[in-house]
């Protein structure tokens, strides 16, 4: 990753003032934790797919990427364009929303994760876990509504709604209720 920081500074100089159009994605994948799911992964909520419903509660969907997989993309046209929207976000003063609920990540880190979420937008990886919550805002709940993931080579799913779950401070799921339930 810190070779990633070094390409994205270096070319930030090149693009800061070329206009850029807007990317039409069907998705915005933004870093809201970590886990340890098959391996350490970096968890992703869909900030474009999110749905506010009139009772207070939000539904996202939720996936999870390995850090192995999303460190070997190194080369090709594929990881130029990473690169290159990186910088440009860079370049606008771009901060992941994570930086506003969690005051460990510097300077340097929200670097990372910027290039974290270009890679989940841009890549084909395997997601080892796809997760659609609900989130009830003003109580501090959370339920998985639908989940699949694979674990040592085995895939499983559960497509009925889990019980609500308080949820506990520090967790991947109050720093996802902290980002959006405002």
């Amino acid at each position: 990753m810190r070779n990633r920081i070094g390409t994205v500074v270096l070319i930030l100089w090149t693009i800061i003032s070329v206009p850029t159009s807007a990317q039409a994605l069907d998705v915005d994948w933004k870093v809201y934790g970590w886990a340890s799911v098959d391996g350490d992964s970096a968890c992703f909520y869909d900030a474009t797919g999110i749905v506010r419903r009139s009772d207070g509660h939000i539904r996202v969907w939720a996936k999870c990427l390995l850090l192995r997989d999303m460190e070997s993309i190194n080369k090709g046209d594929l990881n130029k364009r990473i690169t290159e929207n990186s910088a440009q976000k860079v370049a606008r003063y771009y901060v992941p929303p994570i930086t506003l609920v969690d005051e460990r990540i510097d300077s340097d880190r929200s670097i990372d994760i910027t290039v974290l979420e270009e890679i989940a937008n841009l890549s084909n990886i395997e997601p080892v876990a796809k997760i659609f919550y609900e989130i009830n805002c003003s109580e501090g709940m959370l339920q998985e509504l639908s989940i699949s993931f694979r674990s040592n080579g085995k895939n499983g799913s559960r497509n009925k709604p889990g019980d609500w779950k308080y949820i506990p401070p520090e967790s991947n799921g109050a720093r996802l209720q902290k980002i959006n339930c405002r």
